[in-house]
């Protein structure tokens, strides 16, 4: 699982290197580095919703996982870690 999710960071990684240097050798206007500036911002906001769904869905999870009376199941929701 470690490496599925470096691979993920890798390909973003790779991307936003590839757009970093891509765009390196152009000069921007004020008015393109203020629309580049909330590009970025929008990005990391998607990227905290999805990090606040990820949690919420982890603890939905671990709840559910309290109310089951069978151990596998509950050790499977609550995490085996």
């Amino acid at each position: 699982m470690n490496m599925a999710w470096n691979a993920v960071n890798l390909g973003i990684a790779g991307l936003a290197y590839w757009g970093t240097q891509r765009d390196k050798k152009k000069t921007f206007t004020l008015t393109e580095t203020l629309k580049a500036q909330s590009g970025v911002e929008k990005s990391l906001l998607f990227n905290m919703g999805l990090d606040l769904a990820y949690m919420a869905g982890g603890l939905y999870l671990w709840e559910r996982g309290y109310g089951m009376s069978d151990v596998d199941d509950r050790d499977r929701f609550s995490g085996w870690g």
